[in-house]
């Protein structure tokens, strides 16, 4: 039984119309943020929490089935908080992930460190009325675009704003330069990423038309992180384009009905970490990270005492062969692509630095339950 319903999160997981018990789920295409989504499914089917690293030691759908299976019989739910929708009120906490922005964000107001860019270059046809009312649509839809990040009684608190509108503001390049228009979209593209979020008016989205021609466009988008993360980007991409497509319709945009908004998680976890778990994990993390060490490494310039945003972004192209046989040590020693290419990473450190302990810190998607996918 448990192999059939680990088979069927698999086959949704992926797209398969057939999953069979020895197929492997690496071996189908799975990395680290499908092993979240596939945890979040079998949380929802079992009731029980899957250690991330077993999917990498049982990766086959017999061998999880029987793990998880021990994992029932070993696990006592009698504490397990579940969520749920929250009581309406006028403030709400924040999530420990806004709090750690929020406070980076009141001691450098003006910094632009975690304002993220989204480009989409469109081609054909453009309906500037509907794309401005599908980005509406979309604050609307999701409570975390239009939510205000104020201080109540000298908490950090967030508040939903019931409604909230954005103008799309569009500059027309189309009597420029054919070589210009970009270079020119770029610069203006770059130079608004570096305007500031004001986190206590909101909203947490802006946006930019360009008109480089009458079927050629680039529309930008430009949100805060403390609203946002890399899984919701790709909530955003299928989100807009449904929503533009039955604005240009004027239909109701085929989306499901989201069962939570971001404050219902918010509440999940403080009530989560409640009593002993905050101060386990609390604890836990202060010795992991007691003895971080500042690598030596060999640059041109002393490292400035103060931390700046200086730097590039260098593209490069890894030969199809390479690319291939990164692939396979991956597979062979049963790792996803991102852990083969950050243990690459840390030997490189290792051999600029000669150090044995290298601390790297990555991006993570908590998303631990199926309802909140959908959630930017």
């Amino acid at each position: 039984m448990n192999e059939t319903i680990i088979a069927e999160e698999w086959k949704s997981i992926f797209g398969l119309t057939r999953v069979g018990a020895d197929d492997n789920f690496f071996e189908l295409g799975g990395h680290s943020l499908l092993v979240m989504k596939l945890i979040a499914r079998l949380k929802k089917r079992f009731g029980v929490e899957v250690p991330f690293k077993t999917v990498f030691e049982t990766p086959t759908v017999s061998a999880l089935a029987k793990r998880v299976e021990r994992i029932i019989k070993e696990t006592e739910e009698k504490d397990q908080v579940v969520l749920q929708v929250a009581p309406k009120a006028d403030y709400y906490p924040l999530s420990y992930a806004q709090e750690s922005l929020w406070l980076v964000n009141r001691l450098d107001p003006d910094s632009s460190e975690y304002n993220e860019l989204r480009a989409y270059r469109l081609e054909g046809k453009l309906n500037k009325g509907a794309l401005e009312q599908a980005l509406n649509a979309l604050l609307m839809r999701h409570e975390a675009l239009r939510t205000r990040f104020l201080m109540i009684g000298g908490q950090a608190v967030q508040a939903v704003v019931k409604d909230m509108k954005i103008v799309l503001d569009e500059i027309d390049l189309s009597g420029s330069e054919e070589e210009e228009k970009e270079n020119v979209a770029r610069e203006i593209a770059a130079a608004e990423r570096l305007r500031k979020f004001d986190l206590e008016k909101g909203p947490l989205l802006r946006g930019l038309l360009f008109k480089l021609g009458e079927d050629r466009h680039i529309l930008v988008l430009l949100m805060h992180h403390i609203a946002i993360d890399g899984w919701s980007m790709g909530v955003l991409d299928r989100d807009l384009g449904k929503l533009y497509n039955a604005a240009l319709r004027e239909e109701p945009a085929d989306l499901p009905a989201l069962p939570f908004q971001y404050v219902d998680y918010t509440m999940w976890q403080r009530e989560w970490m409640k009593g002993d778990k905050h101060a386990l994990q609390m604890a836990y993390w202060k010795e992991k990270l007691a003895d971080l060490t500042t690598l030596d490494l060999p640059t041109d310039y002393p490292r400035s005492a103060k931390q700046t945003n200086n730097g590039a972004i260098v593209f490069f192209d890894v030969p199809p062969e390479i690319t291939k046989g990164i692939l396979e040590l991956c597979k062979r020693e049963e790792a996803t692509l991102f852990m083969g290419l950050l243990a690459a990473f840390d030997v490189l450190l290792h051999r600029y630095s000669s150090a044995v302990d290298i601390t790297v810190g990555t991006a993570v998607a908590s998303r631990k339950q199926e309802e909140i996918e959908g959630l930017i």
